[in-house]
């Protein structure tokens, strides 16, 4: 089951006022990166800035999870704006770190252990 929660509360110091944090929970692979996609489309045609994608309650993802950042993070710095991925749990954080290794991925990450729960 995944869960995807818009703006919710976060023990981590934001950046600023204009952030929007995306807290994407359980299990993600191929079948939910559509919805992932909307979701961030939805966020960059809001104007949000910084995107933080908080991971901290991620039991399972899969590589085409991280397309999906890599690709949001890249069309947001065609308008100078940032997408942040914040407190990874660490099977999440394996998986970034992985694909990073196999092909940088030029992802943000922001490890937060007061995040996790």
């Amino acid at each position: 089951m995944s869960t995807l929660v818009i703006d919710p509360p976060t023990k981590c110091p934001p950046f600023d006022n204009s952030q929007r944090i995306l807290a994407i929970g359980g299990e993600h692979d191929i079948s939910t990166i559509e919805g992932l996609s909307l979701l961030f489309a939805d966020a960059i045609g809001d104007g949000a800035d910084p995107i933080v994608v908080d991971l901290s309650a991620v039991s399972f993802m899969d590589a085409s999870v991280v397309g999906v950042l890599v690709r949001t993070r890249a069309r947001m710095a065609e308008d100078g704006k940032t997408l942040i991925v914040q407190a990874p749990s660490r099977r999440a954080r394996r998986v970034l770190d992985m694909c990073d290794e196999i092909n940088p991925t030029g992802l943000v990450v922001r490890d937060c252990a007061a995040c996790r729960p």
